[in-house]
């Protein structure tokens, strides 16, 4: 884990913060939302292309959980109950249905197969 200075850091910050709300004012003008705008600045400083921010840096971990658990509230104070209550039968439907299907796709699968998969095989002797 490298160390990180300072300065270094802050411009770090500065950095991410301003491309993600430029990126984000251009989703919003070209109209979508701007979380996607910051998104897409998180895949171009990131390790997939540009390679400007360190995932490995604990400091931008801990910033990164800070900032998820700030999102979430925020999501939170924004949630109108009483939509959430009129469309509750049919997500729960969803979500019943979303786990059951491939719950019981996965079991037929592994009913109908006619060999185990070698990971789950148990080894007689260790391999020479």
């Amino acid at each position: 884990m490298d160390h990180v200075e300072v300065p270094q850091l802050l411009g770090l910050l500065a950095a991410v913060l301003g491309i993600a709300k430029l990126l984000g004012a251009a989703a919003k003008w070209i109209g979508q939302p701007a979380v996607l705008g910051e998104l897409l600045a998180g895949v171009l400083l990131g390790t997939s292309i540009a390679g400007l921010v360190n995932p490995d840096s604990q400091i931008l971990h801990v910033l990164a959980e800070l900032g998820v658990v700030i999102l979430l509230f925020e999501i939170g104070l924004e949630t109108d109950l009483r939509k959430l209550l009129q469309v509750g039968g049919t997500s729960a439907v969803v979500a019943i249905v979303g786990v059951a299907l491939p719950a019981s796709r996965s079991a037929a699968d592994s009913a109908t197969a006619t060999s185990s998969p070698s990971w789950l095989v148990r080894r007689s002797q260790p391999p020479a």
